[in-house]
């Protein structure tokens, strides 16, 4: 059955219609289709029209997740303000702009801790991320604004008092004296800038040690220290050149020490031979180093004057054929110039003497050094040699006299030359007469291997035979 109405038709109460509701076109319409009214033409089933503007009405979700699907993978979504300007869009698939002034990023009421903004890593290699945020309180508002050109290498960004951010050369940190310095590797290095750098040690602005490439200065006390409970002291090296080996010589004080002791050195370098000594209190200084002489040879007898003529024209050789025991003129040397020049001057004064008598007591050096003679001399009780002059006189004997003792021939007379003498006055009265020491003072240098003999003079003349009495040494020191 069906109803016709001509006119409008009110319906105070629920309207309930259980079969089909054809629109003005006899059409019923599709699933989802919605009656649309065509006005005084009459109505039309249509589709549901979506409403594009979503803004004047909050969204609620009625499952823990929603999409906003894109269309395609041209598509996009974006957010627009009232007079067409574009706040947020969204594109697939790498695309997210932000078109206005300011984003905020702020957390929820009640929430403690600030937002995060989360820098995930590629999908494809995981889900870490490098992450950004604010204090979770901050005392004032600042903003940083990022630089307009791209870093070199090793730069770093640093901030202006007003936030403006920019590319630096990393900063080296020229106070490392705050904290503790850790060495995270058995070895680091501290790397000089050039050969002309140093590291440099400064208090109060007076620098205390400097550390160069190749050198090091201190400008204050150096101390050296054993570890901590270490028995031994600690020890100083000195390393010989690196390109002749590794040995060294080295420094180091006594394991248990009495008392503190400073040592001062020098002011200036000693001569050859020097040996550094102390005076008790610490104040060091060069000395020749006293060293035992080096005996040659050590004799004594009684010498046998047996002649009127002047002692001073003939010199009795010490140890000859006949020994020190006893001597006598009959194998003298002719030294007459010795005498009446007194000492001579070794090193520069020689006597020629025949071989016969100059090699009777010839004896080796053994010790390279300066030659000194030394004893003592006594006189009968005549007078004749009171106040007169006993000389004792040290030759060496001359390269070629040496060769021809070692070929087993003699040289004819030669030039002894004059390495040593000492003059003894006798005493001037009878009560006096006791042994009188003599010694050289004018020696000089001999080396080891050098031959060397000894001979008496006296300087004065007998009237009859006479005897002196010696002891005598040949040294070297």
């Amino acid at each position: 059955m069906a109803i016709e109405f001509l006119d409008d038709v009110k319906v105070g109460a629920g309207l309930e219609v259980t079969g089909t509701l054809k629109d003005s076109s006899g059409d019923v319409g599709t699933s989802g289709q919605v009656l649309s009214s065509l006005g005084s033409s009459g109505t039309d089933w249509v589709d549901a029209a979506v409403s594009t503007n979503i803004g004047n009405s909050d969204l609620t979700t009625d499952a823990a997740v929603r999409k906003l699907i894109l269309y395609d993978s041209a598509s996009g979504f974006s957010i627009y303000r009232t007079g067409g300007t574009e706040l947020l869009a969204l594109f697939y698939p790498d695309l997210v702009s932000f078109n206005s002034n300011n984003v905020y990023f702020t957390s929820p009421t009640g929430e403690t801790t600030a937002p995060t903004i989360h820098l995930r890593e590629a999908q494809s290699n995981g889900s870490h991320e490098i992450n950004l945020k604010a204090p979770d309180s901050v005392a004032a508002s600042k903003t940083y604004t990022l630089p307009g050109t791209a870093p070199t290498a090793g730069q770093v960004l640093s901030s202006s008092a007003a936030g403006i951010m920019s590319w630096v050369d990393a900063a080296v940190n020229t106070n490392i004296g705050n904290s503790d310095l850790t060495l995270t590797s058995s070895t680091r290095n501290l790397t000089y800038y050039s050969a002309g750098s140093t590291l440099n040690f400064v208090h109060g602005g007076t620098t205390r040690q400097s550390f160069g490439l190749t050198s090091a200065s201190f400008f204050s006390d150096f101390y050296l220290r054993s570890l901590q409970g270490s028995t031994g002291s600690p020890v100083m090296r000195f390393s010989e050149a690196a390109v002749n080996g590794s040995n060294f010589i080295s420094l180091q004080a006594a394991a248990s020490l009495t008392t503190n002791t400073a040592y001062t050195l020098p002011t200036a370098d000693g001569t050859s031979g020097q040996a550094l000594t102390t005076d008790g209190a610490g104040a060091m200084s060069w000395a020749t180093p006293v060293t035992s002489p080096t005996l040659i040879t050590a004799g004594g007898g009684r010498v046998y004057m047996s002649t009127t003529a002047s002692g001073g024209n003939r010199a009795i050789v010490l140890g000859g054929n006949i020994g020190f025991n006893y001597y006598n003129w009959s194998t003298e040397m002719r030294a007459s110039n010795l005498v009446f020049s007194g000492l001579g001057n070794p090193g520069t004064t020689t006597e020629n003497v025949t071989p016969s008598s100059g090699s009777q007591g010839v004896f080796e050096v053994l010790k390279s050094g300066t030659i000194k003679v030394q004893g003592t001399i006594e006189g009968q009780n005549f007078t004749d040699v009171y106040s007169g002059t006993v000389y004792i006189y040290v030759f060496r004997l001359p390269s070629s006299i040496v060769l021809a003792m070692g070929n087993g021939g003699i040289q004819s007379t030669a030039a002894y030359e004059l390495v040593a003498s000492a003059g003894c006055v006798m005493p001037s009265t009878q009560a006096s007469t006791r042994p009188q020491r003599f010694a050289s003072g004018n020696g000089v240098s001999v080396t080891a291997g050098d031959f060397v003999f000894a001979a008496v003079a006296f300087s004065g003349t007998t009237t009859a035979t006479r005897y002196f009495y010696t002891n005598f040494q040949m040294l070297t020191s």
